[in-house]
C-alpha cells in the first residue's frame, strides 16, 4: 500500500492511495496544478508506509511539466 501526498512549499494540495492485494492490484491517481514560482518546491511526500519500495510492472510513474515560463525584464 502507499498513501502519499503532493505538497506544494509545505501545503499539502492532493493525496493519492494505492493497495495491492495477493491477486489484485487498486491503483490510484492524482493531478495537481499549480502555480510555482521561482525558489519554491513542489515534490510528493509518503504519508505512513514504512516500506520504500515501490513497483508496479512500469505502472507506477511520477511526472511534472511547466505549462507556461514567465520572463521577467529589468
Amino acid at each position: 500500500m502507499i498513501h502519499a501526498e503532493m505538497v506544494h512549499s509545505g501545503t499539502v494540495l492532493g493525496r493519492v492511495l494505492a493497495h495491492a492485494g495477493e491477486v489484485w492490484r487498486d491503483q490510484g491517481s492524482i493531478t495537481v496544478l499549480a502555480h510555482v514560482t521561482e525558489g519554491e518546491q513542489v515534490w510528493v511526500r509518503n504519508i505512513d508506509n514504512d516500506d520504500l519500495g515501490l513497483s508496479g510492472s512500469l505502472y507506477s510513474l511520477f511526472s511534472g511539466c511547466l505549462l507556461m515560463a514567465t520572463l521577467i525584464y529589468l
